[in-house]
């Protein structure tokens, strides 16, 4: 079968909500909100806002914790990722529908703004841990000896020669 890919511009509606699956991988969910910008017609230079569409976009694994840790309510994005329309029955029969799109990418819309970039370290380890350049890692938990806090393992420090 063959997979919709989409490519939306729009804005939070809400901070994102960062959460792991039952499996344990990050995942982070968000709302966008969009609309077309149209001539009002018979008035020159007048523009108004057509109704608008709301897309639920859904992250997993590093792409998650960067977004949890860079998006904001209100602020533009440009989304891209795969599209999936479910349907359902309300209490009073009628039906629902829900656009969800999986985000394979997702960054500022720099045309409203300007952004910086920042770079992330993945742990060694299993389990994904971010830092993000020039922050301060949490400190280690109790118990984890030997440790970082980005869950990689210390190295065995050589003698000096």
């Amino acid at each position: 079968m063959n997979e919709t890919y989409v490519t939306i511009r729009g804005r939070l509606t809400a901070d994102p909500v960062a959460r792991t699956t039952r499996t344990g991988a990050p995942m982070t969910t968000f709302r966008l909100a969009t609309s077309a910008r149209r001539p009002v017609e018979g008035q020159p230079g007048q523009w108004a806002d057509t109704e608008p569409s709301f897309y639920d976009v859904a992250s997993y694994r590093a792409l998650a914790g960067n977004l949890a840790a860079s998006l904001r309510k209100g602020q533009p994005v440009v989304v891209h990722g795969k599209q999936r329309i479910t349907s359902w029955q309300r209490e009073d029969g009628s039906t629902g529908w829900n656009v969800e799109v999986q985000a394979d990418t997702v960054g500022h819309d720099l045309f409203f703004g300007s952004a910086a970039f920042s770079r992330v370290s993945l742990a060694r380890d299993s389990q994904p841990a971010y830092v993000v350049e020039g922050d301060q890692p949490p400190p280690p938990e109790a118990g984890a000896e030997g440790q970082h806090a980005s869950g990689s393992r210390e190295e065995e420090a050589a003698p000096a020669a």
